[in-house]
């Protein structure tokens, strides 16, 4: 009876109506510019790629975003090494605007050894780089090996390619998007990081959700909507909105109650202009996390023990 409760209550709270624009709300753009995962790294296309991420951007729409998203990996270059670009790309996006976008990066090692690359994301205000944040929660067989070299030695790579695999980052951020534009603090979830509840939250509450994705992978499967499912638990579990940026879909912005405000379907190009709604407070999942499980399940425990206890009780009368 419980968990019948708990399904229909949740089914009614997402059946609500979405939170309507207030005018007050800081505005944002979610970038899908749908490019084929066999082509993304083609250098003969850079440009091009670049160039439709860019014109998505900074079409002429009814509003000027303060913020605009772009998926994981959006441009196929070390976006931390490429000043002349990101200067670019400020000078042409909407004046004023930040940019939140997933990139490479690759530390080089000073004594000759093979430098580290991570999966990041980057905040850039007027071409610099105010915030970074490194992936910590990597994909096993996606984007390292268990035993990378000796599994490397023996001809094996990770679906990404990358010999020698990413690097970890260090864990969960809470990142600034910066002064410039009246935004909460947020945490970067790239891609598989958000199917997990809560080891991909910072210790510190934040205000919302950013996370950015490239489910090109799995082209035109169930895969891109089963991710997406994931990340609309994360804003139901924890009363805040989310913002998704995919490379080919699914992107959205979902209210803290888990509603889709906005979204793109998969395999298509476009764009989501749409306000950010405030976060809720925290829910009970949001402060007791798995223990509130735990506690379900020990009170199940003890109602049984007990009627277990009535029938032997029965049983001698």
């Amino acid at each position: 009876l419980l968990l019948m409760f708990g399904a229909g209550a949740g089914f009614i709270r997402v059946q609500e109506t979405p939170v309507q624009d207030d005018v007050s709300w800081p505005r944002i753009r979610i970038v899908q510019p749908n490019l084929a995962q066999a082509e993304k790294w083609d250098l003969n296309l850079q440009r091009a790629h670049i160039r439709k991420t860019i014109n998505l951007s900074r079409g002429t729409y009814a509003q000027k975003p303060d913020l605009i998203i772009w998926p994981e990996t959006a441009i196929p270059v070390l976006l931390d090494r490429e000043d002349e670009l990101r200067r670019y790309i400020a000078s042409v996006l909407p004046s004023g605007s930040t940019l939140v976008t997933g990139s490479l990066r690759r530390l080089d090692n000073q004594n000759g050894g093979r430098p580290k690359s991570y999966n990041s994301l980057f905040v850039i205000n007027d071409g610099q780089i105010t915030a970074l944040y490194d992936k910590h929660h990597l994909v096993p067989f996606g984007e390292y090996l268990p035993m990378q070299p000796l599994l490397e030695a023996l001809g094996l790579r990770q679906l990404t390619q990358l010999r020698g695999g990413f690097e970890a980052g260090a864990e969960p951020a809470l990142l600034e998007v910066g002064s410039v534009v009246p935004f909460a603090p947020f945490t970067p979830m790239i891609c598989y990081e958000v199917i997990f509840p809560r080891s991909s939250l910072p210790t510190q509450r934040p205000d919302w959700i950013i996370n950015v994705t490239n489910d090109g992978w799995f082209g035109q499967t169930a895969g891109p909507w089963q991710h997406f499912a994931m990340a609309r638990m994360r804003a139901i579990e924890q009363g805040l909105p989310l913002a998704r940026a995919a490379n080919t879909g699914v992107s959205a912005l979902i209210s803290p109650k888990g509603q889709i405000i906005d979204d793109l379907a998969l395999g298509e190009a476009g764009v989501i202009d749409v306000a950010l709604p405030p976060a809720l407070g925290p829910t009970i999942y949001a402060r007791y996390g798995d223990w509130t499980l735990a506690g379900l399940l020990s009170l199940f425990a003890l109602a049984v023990f007990i009627l277990n206890l009535r029938r032997k009780d029965v049983y001698r009368a």
